[in-house]
């Protein structure tokens, strides 16, 4: 998939990127995000599911109270990163397999109203049931898609071994660590453990997935993103 670079500068472009939990961005897309902001482009973010069922306290799961502390969290988060708007969906956690038609047709009808230049979503590879769903939707909503567009496949839960692309963004690594703390409702110093080795972000370098990467790289350069082959 592709973009017409030239018809990209006549008008500020879209980064549009697919959650499947309020921390999503955060933790895998956030210097993407921090470098699109930087661009002056306009980053926007679809939750698909409440978050409901992950967390510090199994006994708040699936309460309204964890609900929205999950969105306020969000939208601190998002803040850090120049995220203009997040749409939350809302559909259960954990069962996004359920709701796949209405996800998939919402986000066609997000996808022509905003003509995103660049989509991110989680990798086919990811292991999370609701990020295997939410990768279903995205690649079914893009096959009905009318317009081109770079997409970018993240991967978070597991190993993807087809990631091909490697953005670099060293100057994000404060602002992508700040947007993660704010979800304190979740294990934050696992996942710092887990991805860094670290109480702290240390890598300036996030890698995805793209089905055409000479293409993605050539684009994206030109849109002013630090790329390259991994």
């Amino acid at each position: 998939m592709g973009r017409d670079a030239t018809k990209s500068k006549r008008k500020t472009p879209t980064l549009l990127i697919l959650s499947a939990h309020p921390d999503d961005l955060e933790l895998s897309c956030g210097l993407l995000c921090h470098r699109a902001m930087l661009l002056g482009w306009h980053p926007i973010e679809i939750v698909l599911t409440d978050g409901a069922a992950g967390g510090n306290d199994p006994e708040f799961y699936h309460t309204e109270k964890l609900r929205r502390q999950r969105i306020a969290e969000a939208h601190r988060g998002g803040s850090w990163l120049g995220v203009e708007s997040i749409t939350f969906w809302g559909y259960a956690d954990s069962k996004l397999a359920h709701y796949l038609p209405p996800a998939t047709n919402r986000l066609l009808e997000m996808l022509e109203s905003q003509s995103p230049a660049i989509i991110a979503f989680p990798s086919s590879s990811d292991t999370h049931p609701d990020h295997i769903s939410t990768n279903i939707a995205a690649r079914s909503a893009l096959e009905r898609y009318c317009k081109e567009v770079v997409s970018l496949q993240y991967c978070f839960w597991g190993e993807d071994e087809t990631q091909n692309i490697i953005l670099t963004h060293p100057s994000g690594i404060m602002a992508k660590e700040e947007a993660i703390r704010e979800h304190k409702s979740q294990p934050i110093d696992k996942y710092f453990r887990w991805l860094y080795g670290s109480d702290k972000v240390t890598n300036g370098d996030e890698r995805y997935y793209s089905p055409d990467p000479d293409k993605t790289i050539l684009i994206m350069s030109e849109w002013g993103f630090d790329v390259h082959f991994r």
